[in-house]
């Protein structure tokens, strides 16, 4: 997970927004057997490569649970004279309509089934309320369909970055990717650095603690009138065996100054899975403060029982 939102009047990209929002919509997070064992994360010692990519199961729904905040400020001369705080939560359903294992592509259809809070899912990379989007991706998840979008849109940038070749513990991948802002018609470049941070055992099954670093940059800025800068940093734990982002969560600070004035947003974004019930044994529920842009640590686990 950067859509760039009201990037007229001084306002900048919300690179957070690109990450994330875009992880929603390849449906990553996400029958069954009653589980009554307790699930925990344990380091998992090992020198092997592994290979991360998403998957996917025929006629599988999953639901993913999100919550989005940001703050955003304006200081003219060193006074802050605007002040303005957003925040939604919304549920995204993913119905998986074929997994072409031959090809390794995935069909999947996107849909935004609740939300709470006025914040313009488009800005964030999903489908509005009630919209349902078809993509088509490939299992390193580089976005070959997203309904009727143009190519040059939020909706085309990966939506996370995975390694195009099996990585072991410390190994990193970069990620570059170009879209037009659908809101100014600026172009707009994200670039990220993916690190395998650790390999963990959750539950029955191997996961991947992954961090992420990164930027957008606006190459139409002239650094001689307009300075901007951005930061990203987040992490994700992906579930190796089935494919899937079990949980993530990024934050993300952006500045931009012209002259006497400076925008200011801080933002950031969470989401767990819920359904399948079998792979959604991570019992944290999801928020975050826009304040704290530290890197983020996995979540406190909560040792839950499934009946």
């Amino acid at each position: 997970m950067s859509s760039v939102s009201r990037c007229n009047s001084y306002s900048i990209p919300r690179s957070v927004q690109f990450l994330f929002g875009c992880l929603a919509t390849t449906s990553f997070f996400s029958c069954a057997t009653p589980l009554k064992q307790h699930y925990q994360i344990q380091p998992l010692q090992s020198d092997d490569a592994v290979t991360i990519e998403i998957k996917g199961v025929d006629e599988e729904v999953e639901l993913q649970k999100y919550v989005y905040r940001s703050h955003e400020w304006t200081d003219v001369d060193g006074r802050s004279v605007k002040s303005e705080r957003e925040s939604s939560s919304f549920d995204v359903q993913t119905t998986t309509l074929l997994n072409d294992e031959s090809s390794k592509l995935l069909h999947q259809v996107v849909e935004t089934v609740k939300q709470s809070g006025d914040v313009n899912l488009h800005d964030l990379g999903f489908p509005q309320k009630k919209e349902r989007i078809s993509f088509i991706y490939s299992s390193q998840s580089e976005v070959l369909k997203a309904g009727s979008y143009d190519k040059r849109s939020l909706f085309f940038v990966p939506p996370v970055p995975l390694p195009k070749k099996a990585v072991k513990v410390g190994d990193s991948w970069d990620m570059t990717h170009s879209w037009v802002s659908q809101q100014s018609g600026f172009p707009l470049t994200i670039k990220v650095t993916a690190l395998l941070k650790d390999l963990l055992q959750c539950g029955e099954q191997r996961c991947a603690s992954v961090e992420l670093s990164g930027h957008v940059e606006v190459p139409f800025l002239d650094p001689k009138k307009v300075r901007y800068s951005s930061r990203i940093l987040g992490r994700y734990l992906f579930n190796l065996d089935r494919g899937k982002m079990l949980w993530s969560k990024i934050v993300s600070e952006d500045s931009l100054q012209a002259a006497e004035k400076t925008v200011n947003v801080q933002s950031c974004i969470v989401s767990t899975l819920h359904k399948p019930k079998k792979l959604s044994w991570l019992t944290v529920t999801p928020d975050c403060e826009p304040k704290d842009q530290d890197l983020p640590d996995l979540p406190k686990i909560e040792l839950a029982a499934k009946n």
